[in-house]
């Protein structure tokens, strides 16, 4: 995490914020698969706030499927609704189809 940090702080005093979205979603997708969901949501929701403000559906549909795929195992409906918001996006079949 000392790590994970400092390459934070690089990030923001070289002006890069925009690539703190893609650290954040590696950071989320780390709390999923270390069995921290609580963490792994609220990472998730920010980059997904992030990602709609910016316009990138990429990083949102991405966020969204990690999203839904932590709900699998705590809410399935709350996942199925994740998924079926994600429609409009026309996102690609994997891991969406998979989820």
């Amino acid at each position: 995490m000392a790590e994970w940090n400092q390459r934070n702080a690089l990030i923001e005093e070289l002006g890069f914020e925009r690539f703190q979205i893609y650290m954040d979603l590696y950071l989320a997708r780390y709390y999923k698969q270390t069995g921290n969901s609580s963490e792994a949501i609220i990472l998730l929701n920010k980059v997904s706030t992030q990602a709609t403000q910016s316009q990138d559906i990429k990083i949102l549909v991405d966020a969204q499927n990690q999203l839904a795929e932590v709900y699998l195992t705590i809410d399935a409906s709350k996942s199925l609704t994740i998924l079926n918001q994600l429609e409009k996006h026309n996102p690609h079949p994997n891991p969406y189809l998979d989820l």
